[in-house]
C-alpha cells in the first residue's frame, strides 16, 4: 500500500478484499494498524492462495476506515497466475 497524499496517514486498521473478476470472494483480511508518511509505501504479505489464473480485484480499505482524500485509487484489477515458489 502507498500513501499518495501530501500528509501522513493516521494509524488505522484497514481491510483488504480480494475477489475474482466474476465476483467469487477469495479472501477478506484485516491489516494491522499502519501509519504511512506522505509518499511512503509498505508491502502487505497475505496468506491467500491464488489457485486459478485469472483477473482479480484487490481493494484496500473497502469500508473506507481510513480518511482518504481520494478513495478511487484503493482498487486495482490485476491478472494473477499461480506458481510454485
Amino acid at each position: 500500500m502507498r500513501n499518495v497524499g501530501d500528509a501522513p496517514s493516521a494509524e488505522t486498521v484497514m481491510t483488504l478484499d480480494v475477489t475474482r473478476a466474476e465476483g467469487d470472494v477469495v479472501g477478506h483480511l484485516t491489516i494491522e494498524p499502519a501509519s504511512l508518511a506522505a509518499g511512503q509505501s509498505a508491502t502487505v504479505v497475505t496468506p491467500l492462495a491464488i489457485l486459478r489464473p485469472g483477473t482479480y480485484r484487490v481493494v484496500l480499505d473497502p469500508g473506507t476506515g481510513a480518511k482518504d482524500a481520494r478513495v478511487e485509487n484503493n482498487r486495482r484489477e490485476v491478472i494473477l497466475i499461480p506458481g510454485v515458489f
